[in-house]
């Protein structure tokens, strides 16, 4: 593949997975408004423990989606389908395995829910509500496997397409529900439907792309080939457990110290984080396929270039986002679900900190995972996550909600903030980590400058209720940390990289 298709395959599918990152987020946004004003704070609170929940239980999968997406980078650059067909049965029958494990995690799991629930004496149905969660939890790994083998040809925003549709459409359905006949129960069944339906279609269309998918006659994998990928998969595991443990307790935490009223006010936060973060997330995630197979005929320089380009990038839309929620995220969590689950200033910097931290930290994740670099960090995320959980128990005892998420801050810092880069740097590209710690400082600190700027004109602003708020700060909020980020960068050689990019791009279209 030449990289000129390289690029307009990672903008193609870039630009499907920022317009779906826009979707989810409005349509979730949507939904949650209309959830929070028809149900109690209590069944608020069990819909964030029990996808919690369920996130833990996802440890099940351990990764293995990203180990086996980096196995076939190879064979798809070299035209090797015999190989594609042998990783993707072993695909298959592992996301088998999968389902059965987290449909009796799940089961044991239901018998605890009492001492998981502080406050929950009130929610009728409750293991009903838990049964359906989990059932829609294994769903999703039936008919699956098959869209691993699209996002590896590149092709990430074809999957995105009928996620979208079923996402919509899920939306859509929620939404009359809601509206006509509240009920928790069908609103789950809802969501178990779309899942199954999308997942059939994806399978569906990944035949179509790649009939060899029905072929009977497939021969295993070599012991060195399945032992690469079962030592990827031994990596992924532990970043997994961390990842889950860092971002899925917490809720947990809340519920179990402080209550689920916290965790219901916390969950409409997270929401919103969430989802901006996912948003960026995706821009990056439409490169993964492309470095993949940029890496494997690619020089060390070459991909380093590339990766210093998309950090740039990344801080840029980091600090613009970082600092629309230090000043907006407050006046949108009341305007669509109520002062009562408004939190205290201070718990939202401290979100706000650990949203910077870990929207900075997503393209060097994304570049570790496509280059296969699992191996040398796996010890990282377990650390970080036994810190978290730590700290955040401590520090829950003395500060409430705020001192669960300084909990998350801290070990990150201790772990993830310098472990993460200083592999890609030295495992990947063959060369020192100091540039790309000069590179986040100036970042963060073009980001507090800009968060001061903005507060010292928004407090100068009307503020009479939340639509005078945020429709008079949302202009200063995009366009301060974006006019400061390009006055002190725009003579970079990053910056001018994707200058460059942009004209030939630009060219390459009026040419055709």
């Amino acid at each position: 593949m030449t990289n000129n298709s390289r690029t307009h395959n990672s903008i193609r599918n870039s630009s499907m997975l920022f317009i779906s990152s826009i979707v989810f987020l409005l349509g979730g946004y949507i939904v949650r408004i209309i959830f929070t004003r028809v149900f109690t704070t209590q069944i608020v609170g069990v819909e964030g423990l029990f996808a919690d929940i369920l996130s833990i239980l996802s440890l099940t999968e351990m990764g293995f989606e990203s180990a086996i997406t980096f196995a076939l980078y190879e064979p798809i650059a070299h035209g090797d389908i015999e190989k594609q067909k042998s990783v993707m049965q072993l695909c298959k029958k592992f996301y088998r395995i999968i389902a059965g494990v987290v449909f009796g995690a799940g089961m044991v799991v239901m018998l605890f829910l009492p001492y998981l629930i502080k406050d929950g004496e009130g929610v009728e149905n409750l293991y009903v509500y838990y049964f359906l969660y989990l059932i829609n939890s294994v769903f999703s790994y039936l008919l699956t496997y098959k869209r691993t083998l699209i996002d590896a040809h590149e092709l990430i925003y074809i999957n995105m397409i009928y996620t979208v549709a079923a996402f919509v459409l899920q939306d859509i359905l929620q939404i009359i529900l809601l509206l006509t006949m509240p009920s928790y129960l069908f609103y789950l069944l809802i969501g178990i439907a779309a899942t199954l339906g999308k997942n059939y279609i994806l399978s569906w269309k990944a035949t179509s792309l790649y009939p060899y998918l029905k072929d009977k006659d497939i021969k295993p994998l070599s012991p060195e080939d399945r032992g690469g990928i079962i030592k990827n998969m031994r990596a992924m595991a532990y970043h997994k457990v961390g990842q889950v443990a860092v971002n899925n307790t917490d809720n947990l935490i809340l519920s179990a110290f402080v209550g689920l009223t916290a965790v219901g006010m916390y969950s409409n936060y997270a929401i919103i984080t969430t989802a901006v973060r996912n948003i960026i997330m995706r821009v990056f995630k439409g490169l993964s396929a492309s470095i993949g197979n940029f890496r494997v005929t690619q020089s060390d320089d070459a991909v380093a270039k590339v990766y210093e380009m998309t950090f740039f990038l990344g801080g840029w839309i980091t600090c613009v986002s970082s600092v629309c929620l230090y000043e907006m995220l407050s006046a949108f969590v009341g305007l669509s679900f109520g002062d009562k689950y408004v939190l205290d200033s201070t718990v939202v910097i401290v979100l706000c900190l650990n949203f910077m931290m870990g929207s900075m930290s997503d393209t060097t994740l994304i570049f570790r995972d496509s280059l296969g670099l699992f191996w040398h960090d796996r010890f990282k995320p377990v650390i970080e996550s036994a810190l978290n959980l730590v700290f955040s128990l401590i520090f829950v005892q003395f500060w409430g909600i705020t001192g669960v998420f300084l909990g998350t801050l801290l070990s990150h810092l201790a772990t993830g903030f310098w472990i993460e880069p200083y592999v890609v740097y030295k495992k990947g590209l063959n060369r020192g980590c100091f540039g790309y710690f000069a590179r986040y400082s100036m970042y963060t600190g073009a980001t507090f400058i800009s968060a001061t700027i903005v507060k010292l004109i928004c407090d100068m602003l009307p503020d009479e209720n939340y639509i005078v708020i945020i429709c008079t700060r949302l202009p200063v909020c995009v366009l301060v940390p974006a006019l400061v980020f390009l006055i002190l960068f725009f003579r970079t050689k990053e910056f001018t990289g994707l200058k460059d990019i942009a004209y030939k791009l630009i060219k390459d279209r009026r040419s055709k």
